[in-house]
């Protein structure tokens, strides 16, 4: 992560579109270095917090640590359904990573245009990374591009069917063009995934109204 880049910027733009987790999860800054000596428990909540604020390298170790350390438990179960889940299938490199949240960044500030073109050219250059189809399907659906928004995500859900936001993007993608059969489906199998989810949960309840 670009150090400059600060914090609460980071956090919020990987909410947005990237994580399931709340805001209130994500309280501070984790040491560039997994410690030892940690608990499962807190393993799992150290893994969850490095995610939020955009190092995947060590959320998987993090991650990986609590599930060894506790297989049968509450954290060890829960860090591998976050594993599965939320991280990316492959290792990626930090720039794909800051790419991502750049591309995001011009998002939220309302230059759609720009972003369209910094997601085309992260998937370009990581093409196994999920999160910039994702975040691009996104941006798609709000702007009535429904089709382009399925095609597009789809990519990532077929190299890595445990997209778990993947599916969810779908769903919003297939609810804004009509078809709340299929958005209902997507958003079946993500509770699949993780039937904790609550994104998933209150995308499921919005469908059924």
């Amino acid at each position: 992560m670009n150090e400059l880049i600060a914090l609460s910027v980071i956090v919020v733009a990987l909410l947005g579109l990237t994580s399931c987790a709340s805001l209130t999860e994500a309280l501070y800054e984790p040491p560039k270095i997994v410690p030892e000596g940690k608990t499962p428990d807190e393993y799992y909540k150290m893994g969850v917090n490095y995610k939020l604020v955009g190092w995947p390298q060590q959320a998987r170790e993090a991650l990986s640590r609590a599930v060894k350390a506790d297989p049968n438990g509450k954290a060890g179960k829960n860090a591998s359904v976050y594993l599965t889940a939320y991280l990316p299938l492959k290792s990626q490199p930090q720039v794909a990573i800051d790419q991502n949240i750049m591309a995001f960044n011009q998002m939220v500030s309302g230059k759609d245009s720009e972003a369209i073109v910094a997601f085309n050219e992260c998937i370009a250059k990581y093409p196994d990374f999920e999160w910039p189809y994702g975040n691009l399907a996104s941006i798609y659906t709000k702007v009535g591009r429904f089709k382009e928004a399925q095609d597009t995500v789809q990519k990532s859900l077929n190299f890595n069917p445990n997209y778990l936001n993947g599916w969810l993007h779908l769903a919003r993608a297939f609810s804004g063009d009509g078809d709340k059969v299929a958005a209902m489906r997507c958003v079946k199998r993500a509770l699949e995934i993780d039937p904790n989810s609550d994104d998933a949960k209150q995308l499921e309840k919005f469908l059924e109204q």
